[in-house]
């Protein structure tokens, strides 16, 4: 009796306790808690502070302090003037992208007629090497470090003709009729053969152009007051140069008198 009594009782408790433990019926399990999330990271404390203003402004700032001089282009070379004489000072302008190029440097190389004339830094070409005719050109590199990141090659430029200088007029002292000579001295900077001439309205018979810059004259017994001409100076070239001369006579001098040549302007 006392065993089937223990079996009965053990069926009964496996039939009550899954209902009581909640695994029967219709019932949905507990909702499971959301897995633990990683807190947001803290400031840097260390860090610049973003400055005020558009955000592409700090964007392209940011840019140019970070940009590489091997990045560095050349955007414009040029030779100046653009007219150039034997005696021109000869120049060099050079343009960068960015113009600000912090870390580069530049070499120029001139060149005239397709010689090397000199290779440096310096952006200058002393005229003294420079005849007409001459074509100059000049290389721009540059260089990041001592790695050249980029070259260009400005125009070629002739070196043109310079006008004669007419560097003084010399005149003698006048003493009565006869033949007397004023002296143009005039020279050329390209060393070309000269040729004068005479320019005015109404110029007298007594007055004429000898040679090398000789003006011959005769005024005679009676000269004009004034007399207005332009002295002349031409190069085989184009060039020239002009001289204004006034004469004025004075007339004879009276009986104890001393004479006098004749003034110019």
């Amino acid at each position: 009796m006392k065993s089937g009594l223990v079996v009965a009782t053990a069926l009964f408790l496996l039939i009550i306790l899954p209902a009581g433990c909640g695994g029967g019926g219709g019932e949905s399990p507990p909702p499971e808690s959301p897995p633990p999330q990683s807190p947001a990271p803290a400031e840097d404390r260390d860090a610049p502070a973003r400055p005020a203003g558009d955000g592409a402004e700090f964007e392209e700032l940011s840019a140019a302090d970070e940009s590489d001089p091997a990045d560095t282009r050349l955007a414009e070379v040029k030779l100046l003037p653009e007219r150039i004489r034997f005696d021109s000072a000869v120049r060099v302008t050079v343009v960068t992208r960015p113009r600000e190029a912090p870390g580069t440097s530049l070499v120029i190389a001139f060149w005239i007629n397709d010689r090397k004339a000199k290779e440096s830094a310096d952006p200058n070409l002393p005229a003294d090497q420079l005849r007409k005719g001459d074509g100059v050109f000049a290389d721009v590199i540059l260089l990041a470090g001592e790695v050249e990141v980029d070259r260009r090659r400005t125009d070629l430029v002739l070196v043109e003709n310079s006008d004669p200088v007419i560097e003084a007029v010399e005149f003698p002292e006048i003493k009565g009729p006869g033949d007397y000579v004023i002296t143009v001295k005039a020279a050329d900077p390209d060393e070309d053969e000269l040729t004068y001439e005479l320019d005015g309205v109404n110029i007298p018979d007594w007055l004429r152009l000898g040679e090398n810059g000789r003006i011959l004259l005769n005024p005679g017994d009676n000269p004009p007051e004034v007399l207005e001409f332009e002295v002349v100076v031409r190069d085989d070239d184009g060039g020239e140069a002009r001289r204004s001369v006034t004469l004025t006579f004075k007339p004879p001098p009276a009986a104890g008198e001393e004479e006098t040549a004749p003034e110019e302007t």
